[in-house]
């Protein structure tokens, strides 16, 4: 239930001057309470990544990576960068998805600095506070907290940090409340707010000379695990970078950073750009149809996709509305069987195979994402992670965080442009995106959910600025998500659907969605009214939260 006439959890609020959407509702009121008291966008987004970062620890923090795109009235929407980075010592091959040996270089503080120096008004170390004292004091655990706790306890019993940290009562979790005479457990983490008192006052430099790095790279080294010293040495707070950008429906969209999936999205949109609500019902077996036709086409082609630091990345291509076209008519053509694959970096994009296999996709789903607007217009959206829930499942001792495992997320082995290289970008599952309209932030939008992310902020935007759904409504909307062989359906979609698809020689699956699935990504978005106040639109299923300030 909303706890204010300010808050709400999966509901439409009155619009505001200024909104946050954040992933818990802690983090939400913490952010709001930063605009409210005067900080700036970038203060709320900060604030709001420390917090998930001990409310939702299984989901992103200082052992993982993210990105933010921001976009400030009259200056060119930029992205930082902290996308997670291959260690000096990684080699190819397959990789464990758990373990030390699947941990990247952590690089989420340089995104908390890079946003710092990009725009923030205060100091670290008070953004930091109200996460530290969250973890000092411990929150009460969440329902959704403790069974995400209980439901990996195996996998946690694996590390005895990890076992330490979360499953403190004997070996068993905290415990969420039951009725009003069985109130919640606490959850303190203190080792964690030690660590984050560390970063307040010395910032990049607790990783990389500091005891929370030398802790890192010790239980890495226990292990075998590749990111050594060095790697954290290197690492600097995470630069303004330009952005992938195309237009949808005469926005501008500014999705990335450039090693992620905001290229596929933009891919995903220019093939939908035609869609007509008349000819295409909404919730259609059509519908559905084109939508997964897009996400399939453009994962095939994000097979081409590598960090352009190190390869010849066809970034132009992804938004180009020539390889749109050419995919529709690919897309008719096959009627729902294999595609052709199509040279990304040849003028005209030609054929070069008649049919191509399944795409390559990484699963996972630990993830946050946060949205800021604030009164002047600036529009934050910041997707953050540790890949799988939990990572990998490795608490190193005195730190209080668990590590990433998204170096899963490059390829094992050359020639593939997403092969690991020190210092290389992982081309990995987020996307924040913000859309501009006549030069202005109108809308911010991100999600959590592995590989199904672009195609969820696909359908919300087609769902809100083609069909003309309210934020709220366009993140309702039953969804489907296609990146191989196989379309998953949302088991609420409209009866006949499946049916209607499969009769077209679809392969097509029905999944269930509810409070402890994942299956179709959780998007959120906030959207800028023509009289100048913000609305929003959170995932239903959970603990998704708007806050207006």
């Amino acid at each position: 239930m909303p706890t204010s006439s300010s808050e709400a959890i999966g509901r439409e609020l009155p619009a505001g001057p200024s909104v946050v959407t954040a992933m818990h509702p802690t983090a939400a009121r913490i952010g709001r309470e930063v605009l409210a008291s005067g900080g700036s966008a970038h203060d709320a987004a900060i604030a709001i990544l420390a917090a998930m970062s001990v409310v939702e620890p299984f989901m992103s923090g200082l052992g993982g990576h993210g990105a933010a795109i921001v976009a400030v009235p009259g200056e060119p929407p930029c992205a930082i960068d902290a996308s997670a980075v291959g260690p000096q010592a990684a080699g190819h091959g397959p990789r464990p998805m758990r373990g030390v040996g699947a941990t990247p270089v952590p690089t989420a503080l340089t995104g908390w600095t890079g946003l710092h120096a990009a725009g923030a008004t205060r100091d670290l170390g008070s953004l930091l506070d109200p996460a530290i004292r969250a973890a000092r004091d411990g929150e009460p655990v969440a329902w959704y907290t403790a069974l995400m706790i209980a439901s990996h306890g195996r996998l946690l019993r694996e590390d005895a940090g990890a076992a330490a940290l979360f499953l403190p009562h004997d070996g068993l979790p905290p415990q969420a409340s039951a009725s009003q005479r069985a109130p919640a457990d606490p959850f303190p983490q203190p080792e964690l707010a030690a660590t984050l008192e560390r970063v307040a006052e010395h910032g990049l430099d607790e990783l990389r000379v500091g005891p929370t790095g030398r802790a890192i790279c010790e239980r890495i080294a226990r292990d075998g695990g590749p990111v050594t010293p060095a790697d954290l040495a290197a690492l600097e707070p995470a630069p303004r970078s330009p952005v992938p950008t195309a237009t949808f429906r005469g926005y501008e969209v500014h999705a990335g950073p450039v090693a992620s999936a905001g290229p596929s999205l933009l891919e995903m949109l220019a093939i939908l750009d035609d869609l007509d609500p008349q000819e295409t019902p909404l919730g259609s077996a059509a519908y559905y149809a084109r939508i997964a036709d897009a996400q399939r086409a453009a994962f095939l082609d994000r097979e081409q996709h590598g960090d352009p630091r190190f390869v010849d990345a066809p970034l132009a291509a992804y938004g180009d509305p020539e390889l749109a076209a050419a995919r529709r008519a690919d897309l008719a053509l096959a009627r729902g069987g294999p595609l052709p694959r199509r040279d990304l970096s040849a003028p005209g994009y030609p054929r070069v195979g008649e049919h191509a296999g399944p795409a390559r996709t990484d699963a996972g789903a630990s993830t946050t994402h946060v949205n800021v607007a604030t009164a002047d217009g600036t529009m934050i959206a910041a997707t953050f992670t540790l890949g799988y829930p939990f990572g990998a499942a490795v608490v190193p001792p005195g730190t209080g965080l668990l590590l990433g495992n998204t170096l899963h997320q490059f390829a094992d082995a050359p020639p593939h442009p997403n092969a690991v290289a020190p210092g290389k970008r992982a081309v990995w599952n987020g996307a924040p995106t913000v859309l501009l309209r006549d030069g202005r932030p109108v809308l911010a939008v991100g999600a959590p959910g592995g590989p199904r992310i672009p195609g969820a902020i696909a359908q919300v935007l087609v769902a809100h600025l083609v069909y003309g759904l309210s934020p709220q409504r366009a993140t309702e909307v039953p969804r489907i998500v296609q990146t191989g062989e196989v379309a998953y359906l949302d088991d609420r979609a409209a009866g006949g659907v499946a049916e209607a698809l499969r009769a077209e020689g679809r392969t097509v699956e029905t999944l269930r969605e509810g409070p402890f699935a994942s299956n179709f990504a959780r998007p959120s978005l906030i959207v800028r009214q023509e009289s100048g106040g913000y609305v929003g639109g959170v995932d239903a299923w959970r603990l998704g939260t708007i806050a207006t300030a």
